[in-house]
């Protein structure tokens, strides 16, 4: 009876664990984040996430940010089309599995002589690396020298842009 108990208990509980951790990882793509896809226009943006909470645009700029703060994903919107998207959340991983705090040699074994590795602009220790497809997309990881601090995916050049909306 015991036995019994126990399985009745332990099958619900095993499945949940499964069914939470199985969604917790979001893959990151070269174009898209989520619903997200480079190329969308603010409109359709809005659609897929009502969510997303835009900055005031600067007077003669063409440029916008946006912030889905729940999910720790922003973006920069660029005459009304979406050219990149920053993740700063643990929860996205790459098709080859690197994330926000995966380490800098991590990502160099995981994507190999295809990755183009630069000085950081600000962080003497830090390094940006990239890898960008024949389309001008691709995704760029920020490191502090150790560990990737950020993931952007986007087109070029919006993808190397060091500031954001300046």
């Amino acid at each position: 009876m015991k036995e019994i108990i126990s399985k009745i208990f332990i099958i619900p509980v095993a499945l949940t664990l499964l069914a939470c951790t199985s969604n917790t990882q979001k893959l990151i793509k070269d174009n898209a984040v989520d619903d997200l896809n480079i190329g969308m226009n603010k409109p359709d943006l809005i659609k897929v996430n009502p969510n997303i909470k835009f900055n005031d645009q600067a007077e003669g700029s063409n440029c916008i940010e946006g912030r889905i703060s729940d999910k720790n994903l922003s973006m920069l919107i660029e005459d009304d089309i979406l050219t990149r998207i920053y993740i700063k959340n643990p929860d996205y991983k790459t098709s080859k599995g690197i994330m926000v705090g995966s380490t800098e040699k991590e990502t160099i074994s995981a994507y190999g002589d295809k990755l183009h590795i630069e000085p950081h602009k600000y962080d003497i220790t830090g390094h940006y690396l990239s890898i960008i497809n024949n389309d001008g997309e691709g995704i760029l990881f920020e490191s502090d020298g150790q560990k990737i601090i950020e993931i952007s995916v986007g087109k070029l050049p919006s993808l190397k842009y060091v500031e954001r909306c300046l």
